[in-house]
């Protein structure tokens, strides 16, 4: 079953069951449905019936006009990657050209004022004391 309310068309049942023979999650079935949908309505018809250039023009599309996020990216390519080589299989360039990169992030890195306050609430306990002096210690400069 989809979480999109609208029901499928016979082409999106049927990616979703070859989904289901190729062993994919539920999950992961509703997600790659859902990106061809919007390939579907990018296109203003049934997916099948796309050219290869109708898939390049899409992936530029959302990712210049739409501004994806890369891994959103990646999910809706390989959601049409999956229903251009198991629904209807295309042997198609694009497919194999297409991968965005993952987007880097600084790590979050906090004060030793937020270490107490966070800890605070654990400052009577044995847990409170082990990350304490989790926190303090030195780093070994030789293994044990």
């Amino acid at each position: 079953m989809s979480i999109d309310k609208e029901p499928l068309s016979p082409i999106l049942v049927r990616c979703q069951q070859d989904l289901q023979l190729n062993r994919r999650g539920e999950r992961t079935q509703q997600s790659y449905v859902r990106y061809v949908r919007k390939f579907a309505e990018f296109l203003q018809r049934e997916p099948d019936s796309a050219s290869e250039d109708d898939l390049r023009n899409y992936l530029l599309f959302i990712k210049n006009d739409r501004h994806w996020s890369a891994s959103t990216i990646n999910v809706a390519q390989q959601a049409l990657k999956k229903f251009f080589t198991l629904t209807r299989p295309r042997e198609w360039p694009t497919l194999k050209l297409v991968r965005s990169r993952g987007e880097f992030k600084i790590p979050v890195v906090i004060t030793i004022g937020e270490v107490h306050t966070l800890l605070k609430p654990f400052s009577n306990s044995s847990i409170g004391t082990s990350l304490r002096s989790a926190i303090s210690s030195e780093p070994m400069d030789q293994p044990i």
